[in-house]
């Protein structure tokens, strides 16, 4: 009874956590609820800055491709809706993508981007092999000033590259 007890308190900890801003200790990937993920909103406040998310999506089926295209690659860029810069010490460590009923979790690849103030660029590669002109949702995870927020992007379709 103990573990169940613990197991609820555990997962209601982390689900308010992810709701309101606050730390949460949960760092998998997979463990992140689907309602949690689509209860993310399109904009945060942190600072008196409203931050937005842009994201593409694509698949490569250039000639040098596998005959079904390379796998999914997420673009993702984290900015202030009126172009100022991001609060001082944000960061972001994961993104989730959700196509249909299926949710592929990652961290970002090493590239490093051109980064300043005022955005954070990132990548993550090797993701599924989603149908072209699928719609999707991406979520990012950003942490700020011991507070964990979720930001999400809607209705973004996944793109080909020839």
């Amino acid at each position: 009874m103990n573990v169940i007890r613990k197991s609820i308190l555990l997962f209601t900890g982390f689900f308010f956590g992810l709701m309101t801003g606050c730390s949460s200790t949960v760092d998998s990937l997979e463990n992140v609820p689907r309602s949690v993920l689509l209860s993310s909103s399109e904009g945060l406040m942190i600072e008196g800055r409203e931050i937005t998310l842009n994201a593409n999506l694509n698949r490569d089926f250039a000639p040098s491709s596998p005959p079904n295209g390379r796998p999914l690659i997420t673009w993702i860029e984290i900015v202030t809706s009126k172009g100022s810069d991001l609060p001082d010490g944000l960061m972001t460590d994961a993104v989730w993508v959700i196509v249909d009923n299926e949710i592929w979790g990652s961290s970002y690849s090493d590239e490093q981007f051109t980064e300043d103030k005022s955005r954070i660029v990132k990548i993550a590669r090797d993701g599924p092999k989603f149908g072209v002109g699928k719609k999707a949702e991406v979520i990012v995870r950003i942490h700020h000033d011991g507070h964990t927020y979720l930001l999400r992007a809607t209705g973004l379709k996944i793109e080909q590259t020839m």
